[in-house]
């Protein structure tokens, strides 16, 4: 659900936007553990700070609740830089282990813009396939950015963009690891994780995962055909 709540938070279409942002403080009100909350914070935070300024009313006044609703939900278990700090803090450390003579304002960019693809590319849902195609984007991205000022030596800069993906995965919450191994490289035709589903102002389900594997059957029992609301919404 977080890659379409952050495309719409990102949309052009105000109407959108504002949809998205209150869906995203309405998630951040029903959650009630804080640990669940925090691992998101890094992705949305920055979102909402930037749509605080935004041109529409509306939407500047439903992300000002949304984010408190955020950071209220997080309470103190995050720094809302920490996992960027920390992704950056790796790759600077590689990429100067490498080529010492770099400028420190090269350092810093490529630290800071490879730390932002991760959080865009593995900031969302939990799949394996995510995390191993992270490995040749920042690769690709280290590359790119340091061709001009030194001779690159692929395989290094693969096992630097690999450290900090290592490092993006000893970040995660314990029950995004467990989604991580458990997943292996298993190909989903849905996979809905940590979802919360409210009827008639009750929740019915909360830090849910749903997952349908492709090419197996799966069936849904219910007492009567009022109740399969699951399915229908």
């Amino acid at each position: 659900m977080m890659p379409i709540l952050v495309r719409g938070i990102r949309s052009a279409n105000y109407e959108l936007v504002k949809k998205a942002t209150v869906c995203t403080s309405n998630l951040c009100a029903l959650i009630k553990d804080a640990s669940d909350v925090a691992p998101f914070v890094p992705s949305l935070l920055p979102l909402l700070e930037e749509n605080l300024e935004h041109s529409s009313p509306d939407v500047r006044a439903a992300t000002e609740l949304a984010k408190a609703r955020l950071l209220a939900g997080a309470g103190d278990e995050v720094d809302p830089a920490a996992r960027a700090n920390a992704l950056a803090d790796t790759v600077s450390k590689g990429v100067t282990s490498l080529h010492a003579d770099l400028p420190p304002a090269v350092v810093a960019y490529v630290a800071s813009t490879s730390a932002a693809a991760l959080e865009e590319k593995l900031g969302g849902v939990v799949r394996v396939k995510y995390f191993r195609d992270a490995v040749p984007l920042i690769e690709e991205h280290l590359s790119r950015s340091l061709r001009d000022l030194v001779d690159v030596d692929a395989d290094a800069l693969r096992s630097v963009a690999t450290s900090a993906v290592d490092t993006f995965k000893s970040l995660l919450s314990d029950d995004a690891r467990a989604i991580l191994e458990a997943s292996g490289d298993k190909d989903f035709a849905l996979d809905m994780q940590n979802i919360i589903l409210a009827f008639a102002g009750r929740v019915l389900l909360r830090k849910a995962d749903i997952r349908f594997e492709r090419g197996r059957r799966s069936h849904q029992v219910a007492l009567s055909s009022h109740d399969d609301r699951l399915m229908t919404r």
